[in-house]
């Protein structure tokens, strides 16, 4: 048996290579001592290496960013305890004061790294220093940074970062002077729950009309990512069963769901204050206006003009049928004139025809002729025309 598990060597020797799997998982295994993480495993190391020192994890970041690793720091982290975790700034405790939500996950792993190597209990720079307040430190450490590395844990402190400033300036504060330097960054505070990043922003006073209304038409239905789960008062991974854990569970989104209607609640009213103080949009207004205004003005000139030409039409016409009629009744005039002038000449024709008749004795000395012939002379009077009148009488 033991040659089997041993070979022939009487001594085993254990060899651990430079390089390969058995490197690596040491690699792994130290990593994991001081709480580093391990993907990608050889990110951070050099063949012929060791581990990188603190100094070269504080050369990967520009310390601008990040907190002063100071006495007050210290000081801060000893004051930490892991049970009241929920009510501490994460981002102080990882020393991401100034970048807070603004911090890449790169940021974050770094810091958390610088961490580790300063204030491990066991192998940190400053354990000697923190004594047994290093243990809670440390946890408070790991737990800021296991909040942060997950999307949806990070999202929810976020929505509720203590450093966040919610105040909305009340509208006798707001007018046209200042309105862009009091509104500008209370809108550059909010756009961080936007959705849709980056949110269009208030600009200012020499933005065009398509920007301010496309930054009206995105904030008055703001696609805000804030939530409050957070702020659960109560844990539902404590319920004894599956009914006590759903009614935890109603009973936190029914507080979500107030906090959220009160946080739409609030950026309506922003966005409504901005928008009726906003000078820009009072100037569109007036241009609007007198857009409105003249384009009214422009159809009741129309209006007028068309109902001017209808008029003068109806006046045109009526005084062509009065020229008609005028035209008509001096034509019946003249045809009346001639038909009088006719008639007095036919009346004249008559009486010579009746006189020459009378003067002739009617062309007979008989009597009963003498009637005959006056009969047909007072016919030919009543029913002959003019023309037939003269050639009787030239007859």
């Amino acid at each position: 048996m033991q040659l089997a598990i041993y070979g022939f060597e009487s001594r085993r020797i254990r060899r651990i290579e430079d390089a390969g799997i058995a490197y690596e998982l040491n690699v792994i295994l130290d990593k994991l001592a001081l709480g580093l993480s391990t993907e990608p495993v050889l990110k951070n190391y050099h063949r012929g290496k060791e581990s990188p020192t603190l100094e070269e994890l504080e050369a990967e970041e520009d310390d601008a960013l990040f907190d002063e690793d100071c006495d007050g720091y210290r000081k801060y982290l000893s004051s930490l305890c892991p049970k009241t975790w929920r009510e501490q700034d994460h981002y102080k405790v990882l020393g991401l004061s100034k970048l807070r939500y603004r911090a890449t996950p790169g940021q974050i792993k770094t810091a958390y790294r610088q961490k580790v190597l300063r204030y491990h209990p066991d192998k940190g720079k400053y354990k000697e220093q923190l004594g047994t307040q290093g243990n809670d430190a440390f946890s408070c450490i790991q737990k800021a940074y296991e909040l942060m590395c997950e999307e949806d844990k990070r999202r929810s402190y976020d929505s509720v970062d203590q450093d966040f400033d919610e105040d909305i300036p009340e509208s006798s504060e707001v007018n046209a002077k200042n309105f862009f330097a009091k509104l500008g960054p209370v809108f550059e505070r909010n756009a961080r729950f936007s959705k849709v990043q980056p949110p269009p922003l208030l600009g200012d006073e020499k933005a065009s009309r398509s920007d301010v209304e496309h930054f009206y038409d995105f904030w008055f239905s703001f696609p805000s990512w804030r939530e409050f789960s957070y702020l659960d008062a109560e844990d539902k991974s404590k319920g004894e069963d599956r009914y006590e854990r759903r009614e935890i569970e109603k009973q936190n989104k029914y507080e979500r769901e107030k906090l959220r209607k009160a946080d739409v609640k609030r950026i309506s009213t922003l966005i409504q204050l901005a928008y009726d103080k906003d000078p820009r949009i009072i100037i569109f207004k007036n241009e609007d206006k007198q857009k409105k205004q003249n384009e009214k003005e422009r159809k009741r000139l129309e209006k007028q003009k068309r109902e001017d030409a209808i008029k003068a039409a109806e006046m045109e016409e009526e005084r062509k049928k009065a020229e008609e009629e005028e035209k008509a009744k001096e034509e019946k005039k003249k045809v009346d004139k001639a038909r009088q002038a006719e008639k007095k000449i036919a009346a004249g024709k008559r009486k010579k025809l009746r006189e020459t008749a009378t003067n002739a004795n009617y062309w007979t000395k008989e009597n009963g002729l003498k009637l005959v012939v006056m009969e047909h002379v007072e016919r030919i009077c009543i029913a002959a025309t003019n023309e037939q009148l003269d050639e009787v009488l030239n007859n």
